[in-house]
């Protein structure tokens, strides 16, 4: 007889590891299914999050269809990255265009000549100035030609009457002067070139008529063309086509000789008086352009083409449609000063207001900006006699720019024969005046230079002689260039903008008043205005005589000084 025994336990004979191993596999297979399931659903809310935030996008993206900016957005590519920068705006026309860098910005530095004390010089007899502008040549940039399209730079050839020629490279032309110099110093050709109105002007010099004045351009150029030379005339003299016009594309800032014009806000600036006793009041707010001039006179509500107004040969002309006795006139109102700066301070004749001229033209300057504004007071004729003892008397009365004077005066004839008067008139070395030289090299008579009847012209020049030389200066003609349309953001000393803040003046009297300059103080008007509105001191601010400032006039009739202030910490006063 056997016995049976039954035991469980490490002695069991049974793979307890092995079945613990398989069924702990057996759940972990579990466990990882569950865990790719979470995986599978992340994906998935991950895809989800990626489709929302594009469907988002997507939205966005359309909902920018329906604004019209979305179409009117470009890009600009620049292949002269090196040379210059280009913003792209909203008016900006599809299309490639080439420029070409004719030079590059650096810094200047003027020096005098030195002197031997650093601290405290002695300087001589006389007055020493320093300004930024009244020069009456300053030179016109090429790019303002042919209404703002400037000229294609290139080589030209010019022959002489002679049948002499030379290359002229305008490659680096960046004004009109440039253009001049290169002419005038090639020694190669017999041929002086100015500049007249808006036209050059080529006169031969060689004496010869072998062959015709003539300018072609090269290598398939149209700089020749651009500058209105283009020609080949049997005389000696090429007069150019005109390049530089006043158009309804002329910004205010270009007329007036850069003076512009001040405007009113919220107020009109002008009246229109019209030949059948009615008038039209123009607002002119928000006029940038000649163009928004004739616009608000030509759509004025109440005009109803009672008047018309256009640019007719670098004039505003109105033209009165209405029938009747008065005259056609135009008057500032409102404290204004807009007719003159416009031109339109002229006489009507029959139903047409032919404004003044709007422009000095090129490289030169209108005669209504000399003295200070002042302009010539009476312009008529004047008798100039050299130094041979040859008289000319000349007609003034015309003229309109400083050019006009002295076209005249070198065309000028003796009065009894027509020989040509023996004297030269140009702009003096400091740009600033006139100078008038003797070329007939005789001492027969005294260089006499006057006025002939009520005309002011030669004296307001300041060119009045009688004596035995051979020339007269006329010193500074002080050529306006502030007025009160004169911008604060370059007025001060450096040239940058005017400090906004106080400064206070005091009266003669002892009255004291303070000025804010604040940010809606924009031009040399608006101070102007406010030192004149303050009532606490009895001061007067206007332009002053020379046409680079403004002056305060103390009327308090006190025993002190006038006196200007800062008021705080500011620069505002200096």
């Amino acid at each position: 007889m056997s016995n049976l025994s039954l035991t469980t336990g490490l002695i069991s004979g049974l793979d307890i590891a092995g079945l613990v191993e398989a069924l702990a596999t057996n759940q972990q297979r579990a466990i990882d299914r569950l865990d790719a399931r979470v995986k599978e659903f992340d994906a998935q809310k991950t895809a989800i999050g990626v489709l929302e935030a594009n469907v988002l996008t997507l939205s966005t993206s359309v909902s920018s269809l329906k604004n019209k900016i979305t179409f009117e957005q470009q890009k600009v590519t620049n292949a002269g990255a090196d040379q210059f920068k280009v913003s792209v705006g909203k008016t900006a026309i599809n299309g490639s265009y080439t420029f070409q860098s004719v030079q590059q910005a650096s810094a200047h530095q003027s020096l005098s000549r030195g002197f031997a004390d650093a601290t405290e010089q002695k300087v001589g007899e006389g007055t020493i100035v320093i300004s930024q502008g009244g020069f009456l040549d300053e030179p016109t940039l090429l790019e303002s030609l042919n209404d703002g399209s400037g000229i294609r730079r290139g080589q030209i050839r010019i022959t002489d009457r002679s049948g002499s020629s030379t290359v002229i490279s305008l490659t680096e032309a960046l004004n009109v002067d440039d253009v001049l110099n290169e002419i005038n110093s090639n020694v190669d050709i017999s041929v002086s070139a100015r500049v007249v109105d808006g036209r050059f002007v080529l006169e031969d010099t060689s004496g010869s008529t072998s062959t015709n004045l003539a300018v072609v351009d090269l290598n398939g150029g149209s700089t020749a063309a651009n500058l209105g030379i283009d020609k080949s005339v049997s005389s000696a003299t090429l007069d150019g086509d005109d390049v530089f016009k006043v158009t309804e594309n002329f910004s205010l800032k270009q007329i007036n000789d850069g003076n512009g014009v001040t405007l009113l806000t919220g107020a009109a600036d002008i009246k229109i008086n019209l030949s059948d006793g009615t008038n039209l009041e123009v607002n002119l707010d928000g006029v940038k352009s000649l163009k928004d001039v004739l616009t608000k006179i030509n759509d004025h509500d109440d005009n109803a083409d009672r008047v018309s107004a256009e640019i007719v040969s670098g004039r505003i002309v109105l033209t009165d449609n209405t029938s009747g006795v008065d005259t056609l006139s135009v008057e500032d109102i409102n404290n204004s000063s807009v007719v003159k700066h416009l031109g339109l301070n002229a006489t009507s004749s029959g139903n047409t207001l032919t404004g003044n001229r709007l422009s000095g033209g090129l490289n030169s300057v209108l005669l209504r900006n000399i003295r200070g504004g002042q302009g010539i007071e009476t312009l008529g004729e004047i008798s100039i006699t050299d130094r041979s003892g040859q008289t000319a008397t000349i007609d003034l009365s015309s003229a309109e720019t400083l050019t006009d004077i002295i076209e005249a005066i070198n065309a000028a004839t003796e009065d009894g024969t027509g020989d040509k008067l023996l004297v030269k008139v140009s702009i003096n070395d400091l740009g600033n005046g006139l100078i008038i030289k003797d070329t007939s090299g005789a001492t027969d008579s005294n260089l006499i230079i006057a006025d002939v009847d009520t005309g002011t012209a030669i004296a307001d020049l300041g060119l009045t002689i009688d004596d035995a030389v051979t020339e007269i200066d006329s010193k500074s003609l002080h050529q306006q260039y502030v007025n009160k349309a004169t911008l604060l953001s370059d007025y001060a000393p450096d040239g940058g903008a005017v400090e906004v803040g106080l400064f206070q003046i005091t009266d003669s009297d002892g009255n004291v008043g303070v000025i804010n300059i604040t940010s809606a103080v924009k031009n040399i008007g608006d101070v102007i205005t406010r030192i004149n509105a303050n009532s606490s001191v009895s001061v007067r601010a206007e332009l002053n005589e020379t046409g680079d400032g403004f002056v305060l006039i103390d009327e308090a009739g006190g025993a002190g000084t006038l006196a200007v202030e800062e008021f705080g910490q500011t620069t505002t006063a200096a």
